[in-house]
């Protein structure tokens, strides 16, 4: 495995670095260091590969050579015995993502026996596809939306996308079109009722239900449908149904209530969380719109996503909900995906937004919390991208250093 030099200066820093922001960084960096050495948990959502990216990144910030034989040691030699499924967040997707990115984002090149593994890994994860294409489960942590970020990656390292053909077919095959347009349901604990005989009324009266969200929903097909059309594939086909899907979802608006959109909606009713976040809620839906108009250079769906998002921005009874420094639904990742959002559009109120948020995540560090300034041992999750320091320590080296975050890719955010 031979490193290589990562170039990616187009990202614009929202402040500057300072001693605090370092302080913090370090005793992130601190607390992953001495946690990962009996670390079991591999994954991208809560475990090793999640803080392996944060140490990466925080390499990269300090203009240090990465140690990348040592990380990647100790991901393989936990490889070796782990006993895991081939999800993406909690999974073997979610790691063979990871070397497919780093090699992609030109961190590392591998050797002939290197890839010859990885090739391994890929013969244990691609069956699973189909059987998630089967139950309809186009979740992003164990079905279609997974998978598709890492047949994504894998099909730019191999410059092969047969897979991803598939996966739009796969895609196009479970969705229901009609007259409101194009959508997906959320069809996990529907097909488990079903497996287990276990449906309840409530079920068996109104149907499956449709997520609207990033993390669980159609929001992660239209991002992954948009990446996909950006590689030039079945471009005519994705083209449409993007449009279809986004028609669907603006239908289901609603401007009585304090959130526009529905965070569930089925054939009897919409259930709305009242926050905002990455996982869930109005700007998610703002964000992908943005995104996949972005792709399809459709300045109507830009326009649409922006007036959302500067919705957002407004409600202060869902601002001052939010309390926890998460990046699934957390101030982490509402910093993160208004950053985006400036990124995406320049829109000055989306600045405005990032470092209104980024000072809020800020201010929840507390150096007596024992893990990493954030969490303590009455926490759930400590580590990891997505609940845990390396997601909030990545969003905050994103915001001082000038490399594109592109291990926000695996978040559904570029």
């Amino acid at each position: 495995m031979k490193a290589l030099r990562q170039n990616k200066k187009n990202w614009k820093p929202i402040t500057k670095r300072n001693k605090k922001t370092n302080k913090i960084l370090n005793t992130i960096r601190e607390s992953i260091e001495g946690f990962e050495p009996t670390n079991t948990d591999l994954s991208l959502s809560t475990g090793s590969v999640g803080n392996t990216l944060f140490l990466i990144w925080h390499d990269l910030l300090l203009s240090k050579k990465s140690n990348l034989d040592f990380y990647f040691d100790n991901l393989n030699s936990k490889l070796s015995t782990a006993q895991i499924d081939s999800s993406f967040m909690n999974g073997l997707s979610g790691i063979a993502w990871f070397y497919y990115f780093t090699a992609n984002s030109r961190f590392v090149k591998y050797d002939k026996e290197f890839e010859n593994s990885l090739r391994n890994i890929d013969e244990l994860i691609l069956p699973s596809i189909n059987l998630e294409a089967a139950k309809r489960n186009i979740d992003l942590f164990d079905g279609l939306n997974g998978y598709g970020e890492y047949l994504i990656e894998k099909g730019k390292y191999d410059n092969n996308y047969q897979d991803l053909y598939n996966l739009v077919k796969n895609f196009r095959k479970i969705s229901l079109d009609d007259e409101n347009g194009i959508r997906w349901v959320d069809n996990r604990k529907h097909y488990n009722a079903i497996q287990n005989q276990t449906l309840s009324m409530p079920e068996i009266l109104f149907g499956e239900e449709v997520n609207l969200g990033l993390a669980h929903g159609m929001l992660g097909t239209i991002v992954i449908l948009s990446k996909i059309y950006e590689l030039g594939i079945l471009k005519t086909e994705i083209k449409k149904v993007l449009t279809k899907s986004v028609k669907w979802i603006l239908k289901q608006k609603n401007e009585n209530e304090n959130q526009l959109f529905p965070s569930v909606t089925n054939n009897h009713d919409h259930h709305s969380n009242p926050k905002i976040g990455w996982c869930y809620g109005d700007l998610g839906i703002a964000f992908s719109i943005v995104f996949a108009g972005n792709k399809l250079q459709n300045r109507e769906f830009i326009n649409i996503g922006i007036d959302i998002a500067l919705r957002c921005s407004k409600d202060t009874k869902i601002i001052t909900k939010i309390n926890s420094p998460y990046f699934c639904h957390g101030a982490a990742g509402i910093t993160h995906i208004y950053n985006r959002l400036y990124y995406l559009t320049g829109e000055t109120q989306f600045l405005n937004q990032t470092l209104y948020w980024h000072g809020k995540l800020i201010d929840m560090y507390n150096p007596n919390n024992k893990i990493g300034g954030f969490f303590n041992e009455k926490n759930d999750f400590f580590y990891g991208l997505q609940f845990g320091i390396a997601g909030i320590g990545l969003v905050l080296i994103s915001s001082i250093l000038k490399d594109e975050p592109i291990w926000d890719s695996s978040l559904l955010l570029s």
